[in-house]
């Protein structure tokens, strides 16, 4: 006994099959990219919050050793790390104003 199925019905079938691949290959698409964004967006939080408890630290190590080393009397932490600024090595401010307090003749 031979089985026959005519043409007609063999594209359909075919169309069909490919709409389901098409279907299947899109839902798959869409979970790997959702996939990879939440990778993503995992990844750079957790860079923000190594990122944020880093410069956290680095401040509050700074405003120690200001306060402990280099603060006067009266100022705060503030206030000196500014003064610092303004004297530091290669400023313009510093350089202006020891030029201008100099008493030293060329």
């Amino acid at each position: 006994m031979m089985f026959s199925i005519p043409a007609e019905d063999m594209r359909n079938v075919s169309r069909a099959a490919s709409k389901k691949a098409v279907e299947a290959y899109e839902t798959v698409k869409d979970a790997v990219v959702s996939g990879y964004k939440a990778v993503e967006n995992g990844t750079v939080r957790g860079y923000k919050a190594v990122e944020n408890a880093a410069v956290k630290g680095y401040e509050k190590t700074e405003d120690f050793f200001v306060d402990k080393l280099f603060k006067k009397e009266g100022e705060t932490v503030e206030e000196a790390k500014e003064r610092l600024r303004r004297n530091a090595p290669g400023s313009q401010t510093g350089t202006e104003e020891k030029k201008e307090g100099s008493d030293e003749r060329h």
